[in-house]
C-alpha cells in the first residue's frame, strides 16, 4: 500500500508541475538593431520595443525623432538584426544580416 500511494503521490506531483510549465508565459525572443540617432541614452527604446540597442552618436545633426515612431518603425520590422537610423525627416529602418560587432 505505501509504494502505491508514494507512486501516486509523485504521479501527481509531476502532473502539477507539468501543468504549471504550460502556463507560463514564453519571453519575446530580443532583436539587435544599431541605432544611428543623436539621442541620449537608447534604454527606453529597448525597454519598449523589446531590442538590444548598441547607440551610435550622430555628429551632424542634433535633431531627433520622438522615442514612440523610433519604437513603432522597430516594431514594424520582422527581421532579428536591423539598423535604425534617425534623422529629421524620420526613421529609416534597414534590415542586416550577420552578428553585431
Amino acid at each position: 500500500f505505501a509504494l502505491l500511494a508514494t507512486t501516486g503521490a509523485v504521479a501527481a506531483y509531476h502532473w502539477s508541475i507539468h501543468r504549471a510549465g504550460r502556463n507560463v508565459e514564453q519571453p519575446t525572443p530580443w532583436r539587435d538593431v544599431t541605432l544611428v540617432w543623436a539621442g541620449g541614452d537608447p534604454g527606453e527604446i529597448e525597454e519598449r520595443a523589446h531590442v538590444r540597442v548598441r547607440a551610435i552618436q550622430r555628429i551632424d545633426t542634433t535633431d531627433t525623432q520622438p522615442v514612440s515612431a523610433i519604437v513603432a518603425a522597430i516594431d514594424n520590422a520582422s527581421e532579428d538584426r536591423l539598423v535604425v537610423v534617425v534623422n529629421p525627416a524620420g526613421v529609416d529602418v534597414i534590415p542586416v544580416a550577420g552578428t553585431p560587432g
